[in-house]
C-alpha cells in the first residue's frame, strides 16, 4: 500500500518547520529526512499553493424558493 502513497508536502513542511523550532534534544535527521529535504519543504511553505478550480463555489443567478409539499418548481 505504501508504493500506491504520497505526502500532503504542505502539511508535512508545516510540521516539519514546528519541530525545527522547538528546542528539543534529538537530531531532526531521525525522523527519516535529511536536512536538505526538510529546508525545501520548510521553504515550499512561502510559495502560495495554486487555486484548484473545484474549490469555488458556483454562482447561482436566481434565489431558492422553497414550498411545503411542493416537489417541483412551480412555474
Amino acid at each position: 500500500m505504501t508504493e500506491n502513497s504520497s505526502w500532503d508536502e504542505r502539511m508535512l513542511g508545516e510540521q516539519l518547520k514546528i519541530l525545527s523550532e522547538l528546542e528539543l534534544d534529538f537530531d531532526l535527521e531521525a525522523i527519516g529526512f535529511e536536512i536538505p529535504e526538510i529546508d525545501l519543504l520548510i521553504d515550499g511553505l512561502s510559495t502560495v499553493p495554486e487555486a484548484d478550480p473545484d474549490d469555488h463555489l458556483p454562482q447561482i443567478s436566481e434565489s431558492a424558493i422553497t414550498v411545503p409539499g411542493v416537489r417541483e418548481r412551480p412555474e
